[in-house]
């Protein structure tokens, strides 16, 4: 997965302040909106595949498709959050399209006919999806979905923060410690400036080091009680297993 310049700036954005919520969901929206060869970009939050808990959009059409797939209960959004897995829909005219017979009538007058829903994952919680909009139909390229990926992982970061602790505390009470490592990876990244799989391991590497819990460390990189670039301690030489 493509780990660009722009992405990281976003990344730091969202790490940085953990109280924006849905304003920052929808600056992320007009972000991935003017990088991205797309003609809008929205997110919606859902902490149980069924209920959406927020939503916002990079402009009117977004938002107003986005809703289109609310009122009538079908649409690629719902099939991603779902499944947990992309739904890229090249031509909602086309025959693909005819999947959701009645969001394609209703989409219409939009002129939007590209809907590409990505699901916000956090381990195996599903947290809604990201959905880019395009009016000419056609697939995204492989560098533009890289992108849309990698920006998704930055919209469940900050769609974790809106999901309100009611109706199920249980769920959300586990899903806690999975947020916290996940911007823990964040501050990882833009630190050492590495992409997520290298910085999730680097993360797991300092928390043996340091005798620590996976989540344990990451809840201290998130409080600031410990900074990523500080030096992981290490045994003495002597002690080492390999050591003669």
């Amino acid at each position: 997965m493509r780990d660009s310049g722009w992405f990281r700036d976003l990344l730091r954005d969202v790490v940085a302040d953990p109280q924006r919520c849905c304003a920052a969901l929808e600056c992320l929206c007009g972000v991935v909106k003017v990088r991205l060869p797309v003609d809008g970009v929205a997110v919606a939050v859902s902490a149980d595949a069924v209920n959406r808990a927020a939503s916002a959009a990079s402009d009117a059409t977004a938002a107003t498709l986005d809703r289109l797939q609310a009122r009538v209960g079908e649409g690629p959004w719902w099939d991603a959050v779902r499944s947990g897995r992309p739904v890229l829909l090249s031509d909602l005219g086309g025959p693909v399209g005819r999947r959701w017979p009645t969001l394609g009538a209703a989409a219409a007058p939009t002129g939007v006919r590209g809907i590409f829903a990505l699901p916000m994952m956090l381990g195996l919680a599903r947290l809604g999806a990201l959905e880019l909009f395009r009016f000419v139909p056609g697939p995204l390229t492989a560098a533009t979905l890289a992108d849309a990926l990698n920006a998704t992982q930055a919209a469940a970061l900050l769609a974790a923060q809106t999901l309100p602790d009611d109706p199920a505390p249980a769920q959300m009470g586990a899903l806690r410690p999975r947020i916290e490592v996940h911007r823990a990876v964040g501050i990882v990244m833009v630190e050492r400036r590495v992409g997520a799989v290298e910085a999730l391991a680097r993360l797991r590497a300092d928390a043996f080091a340091r005798g620590l819990t996976v989540s344990d460390l990451a809840n201290r990189i998130v409080t600031g009680d410990i900074q990523p670039h500080e030096q992981t301690p290490t045994e003495p030489e002597s002690d080492r297993p390999d050591a003669p």
